[in-house]
């Protein structure tokens, strides 16, 4: 429940140098006692200050230092002596006293009222030693982070704001920790205690991020630029602190230096915009431009935006004299002005766009732009990425008055609220994770209206830097970590696709020998497991040609060739067969009856690209059973151009295995022989096809409706109630109707793993993965993938009939293969 009155507060004004002076003279002495605390703790001192109970009033009444009808304080009880010393502090301890402290000026306790309403509430339930803790802690915390685990250096405030006491210690009988629940007579109490703020259960978490910044020109610079900014943004301040924020990426982040990774000249981008004069933008030909000796590439940033519906202006052979002779600012696209202008604030001197840096009438333009165009991204000084921007029209720039908390500089240090992202609801449920970075980096960032392209994740992921202009505030995210308006100091770590780049800027260098690429095994799977994330990412986001799946992630699998070895269509060679087995997820944004057919492209069946959906890619399969020997004798893919990370044309994997015909009954739908599956609800096969509108796995759902209909009274009867009969006549109607009929598909077992899964949402136990294929009529012995199963091991070789070294052919014909041997099995191909 929330407080009426809390409900309709604002973020304090505290923007400019007078209104942050103003709000350090009206801090609590409890706020200040905790962010002296803080002093003290970075500068080695970390003994608690001497503990007393003192919580001081909870709502209108006062908690009492003696345990009732006896002469002992609470801090005298064992449980209390027996806890560890702990940085517990004194602090405002419910609503009322924190909305009092904030109606008089209290900054600190303003935004930790608003805090309480972004987190769940803690259960007081076996934890009375919180009762003897202050509510406030204040400590460092290393390994606590939504965004990932990732935010060193950085110190919480964490504030309860507690439940009602529990009944006193004389009357638990069973010990401290049951004194929520029983009385002296052993009972459970009949009525609530009344409780302090409304009908609230437990202690709610309200927090505070605070940071001891450095003693140093760099540090100085970002506590002026922190205090001097405005409460309209953009503005001279805006610019002020992302100057500050690249010139501190620049100097200090090796990760984020340009041409850290395999980037060559000729992989520059062929045109540039060059914003060097007031009016009007001119093409230039980067191999015309001159740049101190002592730079790699010229200092351009790079345009990541949304086309939308407006196509205009575009390079093309009637366009290019225009252009190299020069464009109106005035002229551009509201997008395409803002981040002109943006750059020149900046100090940036050239720009590029890809709609007007590339021929968009010329193929082979095109094919030579986009394959490096991972290298342009990673080569840009930063990236300004239009995310809240449906399409060229939308503003970045827009003046508005904030609607986020602006952080306080005390000193050396700078405090920051903790509070939710407006409108989303997210609830944490811990005092160490930052509520305000993550709500930033999903919903105003990765759930933003650019961020659903496939083409942008190669973006997002090889800019060194980017600023991202959302609707909320503006957000910096570097291969270091993540900064915004509202959160001006760098919190270590990001999204999942800045930490690539980071992982492949740290590799050691003996990971990118081509002739080791058998060894160092769990440093390489690493990266597949990095692959494997993108990919889901990836394959979930928009795209308007499915063709073009493969070289919207090129440019990521180029750097991740020298470390996982030969690409082909989309998997890694070397951790084949297990990187056949990706699925297309339930949970899927494509959903039965929305597409008929889902693979569209000529991308081959055996490669995730094929799909227009979201699929998920296995991590490798560590000490899985090598049972099934599947063993691949040659792979063929047809290359579209020169780039082995670009677009296929179909391909073909030849290899020996098992194959074990599939049957099809009414009944019980795909079965892997003639016989009716057992009544067993443990004994099952899970079969998960591409193209689900097209592969019915539950059997025929409209017949078994027919069957189970009562055929007289009797039936009715025993139906009507329910007992043993009835699940016997259940069994009986559905084995009437199962007439299981030979197809054209097939399983090949892959792999079977014993143990837990190391993909999500696989349980424990020996289980057999696999492919389903279909038989291509008239073709020699190919067939192509249309899903895969997942099955017990013992059951799998109950329904084959046979064991795994042992799988024969059932005729002459099937399954068709160009040869059979009881060694190795079938010889056949997928393609």
């Amino acid at each position: 429940m929330t407080d009426a009155k809390d409900s309709q507060s604002s973020f304090p004004n505290i923007s400019g140098y007078k209104n942050q002076e103003a709000a350090i003279s009206k801090l609590c002495l409890d706020c200040k006692a905790l962010l002296q605390r803080i002093k003290d703790i970075d500068n080695g001192e970390q003994k608690a200050p001497k503990r007393r109970i003192g919580r001081g009033q909870v709502g209108n009444s006062h908690v009492p230092d003696w345990v009732p009808g006896t002469d002992q304080k609470y801090e005298d009880l064992a449980p209390f002596q027996n806890m560890a010393e702990d940085n517990s502090m004194p602090h405002k301890s419910d609503r009322v006293e924190l909305r009092l402290s904030s109606e008089e000026g209290c900054v600190m306790c303003a935004w930790l009222l608003q805090s309480l309403r972004s987190r769940q509430r803690r259960t007081n339930q076996t934890l009375l030693e919180y009762w003897f803790k202050r509510p406030a802690t204040a400590e460092e915390q290393y390994l606590f982070s939504a965004v990932g685990n990732r935010c060193h250096g950085h110190y919480f405030i964490t504030v309860r704001c507690p439940a009602p006491l529990p009944p006193p210690l004389s009357e638990v009988p069973f010990g401290p920790h049951d004194a929520h629940i029983y009385n002296t007579a052993g009972e459970r109490p009949s009525a609530a205690r009344p409780r302090p703020y409304g009908q609230l259960r437990g202690d709610e978490l309200a927090t505070l991020i605070v940071d001891v910044i450095p003693d140093s020109s760099g540090a100085k610079d970002l506590l002026s630029a922190t205090m001097s900014l405005k409460q309209v943004t953009p503005s001279a301040s805006t610019w002020n602190l992302f100057t500050t924020w690249l010139q501190d990426c620049n100097e200090n982040h090796l990760e984020c230096k340009r041409g850290t990774l395999n980037v060559r000249k000729e992989c520059l981008p062929t045109r540039l915009l060059d914003l060097q004069e007031n009016d009007i933008v001119r093409l230039v030909n980067v191999e015309n431009l001159e740049w101190e000796d002592n730079i790699a590439v010229p200092k351009y940033a790079a345009l990541s935006h949304c086309w939308g519906t407006i196509h205009e202006p575009q390079l093309n052979d009637q366009t290019v004299k225009a252009f190299i002779e020069g464009l109106r600012i005035d002229d551009l696209p509201k997008s395409y002005r803002d981040a002109v202008s943006l750059s020149k604030r900046i100090g940036i001197p050239y720009l590029w766009i890809d709609s007007i840096c590339i021929k968009q009438d010329s193929k082979d333009d095109w094919n030579r732009e986009s394959v490096k165009m991972g290298s342009i991204y990673m080569n840009c000084y930063v990236c300004i990425a239009a995310t809240a921007g449906q399409d060229n029209n939308s503003s970045l720039l827009e003046e508005r008055t904030v609607e986020f908390p602006q952080p306080l500089v005390y000193g050396n240090l700078v405090v920051q609220a903790d509070v939710d992202v407006k409108e989303t609801g997210f609830a944490m449920d811990g005092s160490g994770q930052c509520i305000r970075i993550h709500t930033l980096s999903e919903f105003a960032i990765d759930r933003a209206p650019l961020n659903q392209r496939s083409w942008v994740l190669q973006e997002r992921t090889l800019a060194p830097r980017i600023l991202h202009c959302t609707s909320d505030e503006f957000i910096w995210e570097c291969c270091v970590g993540m900064r915004s308006e509202s959160h001006t100091v760098l919190t270590a770590g990001g999204s999942v696709v800045k930490d690539v780049l980071r992982e492949l800027y740290h590799a050691p260098s003996f990971l990118r020998d081509i002739s080791t690429l058998h060894l160092h095994t769990d440093s390489r799977r690493r990266f597949l497991e990095r692959w494997s994330e993108l990919i889901n990412l990836f394959s979930g986001a928009e795209i308007s040609f499915t063709e073009d799946r493969l070289p919207a992630c090129s440019a990521v699998a180029q750097q991740m060739q020298p470390i996982l070895g030969n690409y082909i269509a989309g998997l890694w060679e070397r951790y084949l067969p297990s990187q056949l087995l990706w699925y297309h997820p339930l949970s899927c944004r494509v959903g039965r009856g929305q597409k008929h057919r889902m693979r569209q492209s000529s991308y081959p069946s055996w490669s995730w690209a094929s799909l227009d959906c979201r699929v998920c890619l296995p991590y490798y399969y560590k000490g899985y059973n090598d049972n099934f020997a599947s063993a691949i004798n040659n792979i063929e893919v047809n290359l579209c151009g020169e780039d082995n990370t670009g677009p296929v044309d179909g391909g073909k994997i030849d290899l020996i295995g098992h194959l074990s015909p599939i049957y099809q009954s009414a009944a019980f739908g795909y079965l892997l022989s003639r016989e009716a599956l057992p009544d067993n609800p443990n004994i099952t096969i899970n079969w998960q096809f591409d193209d689900r509108d097209v592969y019915q796995a539950d059997g025929n759902s409209e017949m078994k409706h027919k069957a189970m209909q009562p055929a007289n009274e009797e039936e009715k009867r025993i139906m009507r109630f329910g007992s043993m009969q009835h699940a016997q006549l259940r069994r009986t109607k559905i084995l009437a109707i199962h007439n299981p009929e030979l197809t054209r598909l097939c399983c090949l077992p892959i792999l079977s793993h014993s143990g837990r899964l190391r993909n999500p949402g696989v349980g424990d136990g020996s289980t057999v993965r696999g492919l389903v294929l279909e038989y291509v009529e008239d073709s020699k012995a190919h067939y192509r993938r249309i899903g895969h199963f997942m099955c017990d091991f013992e059951h799998f070789e109950d329904f084959t009939r046979c064991k795994v070294d042992g799988a024969a052919p059932m005729t002459e014909e099937w399954p068709a293969r160009r040869r059979y041997s009881e060694e190795g099995g079938f010889e056949f191909s997928i393609v």
